[in-house]
């Protein structure tokens, strides 16, 4: 039987189901504001807590489903910004060149890199999917280089 929980704990909760960083959510449920950030990852990992924030995210409508579409909507997004097109008429068949006749200012939408590299990361956390850890490779040869590769890449280096 899991345990109840603190109040602390279900105002953590609450806190990041409406929408607060962890930090702010802890900060609110009265943890220590110098370590709300560590309490929460912490307290965040614990099994009981962490069904009772999926419980209270799907309660407010964060599903699986809506997350999956929100990542979607992220990775794809745009961003309007004010250009001048410049529309050319078309050419005479004998000199085949194109001349420019008109100039209008517009609105033109664009992808937006940062906001979709933002979501990229996101998406590549959720799934997993990090690169590994640098590797110090100062005072490495390639064979310590290769053979650290073949057992797993162990990101720890020995002097």
């Amino acid at each position: 039987m899991a345990r109840e929980l603190t109040v602390k704990e279900r105002k953590l909760i609450k806190g990041i189901a409406e929408g607060k960083t962890k930090k702010q959510a802890a900060i609110d449920a009265k943890y220590s504001p110098r370590s709300a950030g560590s309490i929460a990852s912490e307290t965040l990992r614990k099994p009981d807590v962490r069904a009772a924030l999926v419980e209270a995210m799907e309660k407010a409508g964060i599903t699986d489903t809506r997350i999956v579409e929100v990542m979607n909507e992220g990775l794809r997004a745009n961003r309007v910004i004010s250009a001048r097109v410049i529309h050319s008429r078309p050419s005479s068949i004998e000199d085949g060149e194109q001349e420019a006749d008109e100039r209008t200012d517009d609105f033109v939408e664009v992808p937006d890199h940062a906001t979709r590299h933002k979501f990229l990361e996101t998406v590549i956390d959720v799934k997993g999917a990090k690169a590994a850890k640098k590797l110090e490779v100062r005072d490495q040869t390639l064979e310590d280089l290769i053979a650290n590769e073949d057992a797993g890449g162990d990101d720890s280096s020995e002097a």
